[in-house]
């Protein structure tokens, strides 16, 4: 699963900090492993770690209980500020955790856990 925070009044320096926050968070939980996205930046770029500011990848089973809980880590993220967006995408299904209503998100959330879970 990969899953991109979106902070749009944080500087990439706090974003960077607040998604370790969120990465601590995750690996409260039972997933196999969270880590920061890496990509390859340009010549003369800055970089913050190395890795994507705001996106991280997250190892676990596809299990509808697992999957709920990260998305219930990541909604409580979500909405200590609502400038916040996370989107989370496995394989072909993503989901944008955004300005939605309780019921809007929760529908959102229980139509990408059937889109993707395998038990």
């Amino acid at each position: 699963m990969s899953i991109r925070l979106n902070d749009l009044g944080a500087e990439p320096e706090e974003l960077d900090e607040l998604t370790a926050a969120v990465h601590t968070e995750l690996l409260d939980t039972p997933v196999t492993e969270v880590a920061q996205a890496r990509t390859e930046a340009p010549d003369g770029a800055r970089a913050v770690d190395g890795g994507t500011v705001g996106e991280l990848v997250v190892a676990m089973g596809a299990s509808a209980a697992l999957l709920r809980t990260v998305v219930q880590v990541l909604r409580a993220w979500r909405e200590r500020r609502p400038e916040r967006t996370v989107e989370l995408t496995v394989g072909d299904a993503t989901l944008v955790l955004g300005d939605a209503t309780a019921e809007q998100q929760e529908r959102a959330v229980e139509a990408f856990v059937a889109a993707v879970r395998r038990d």
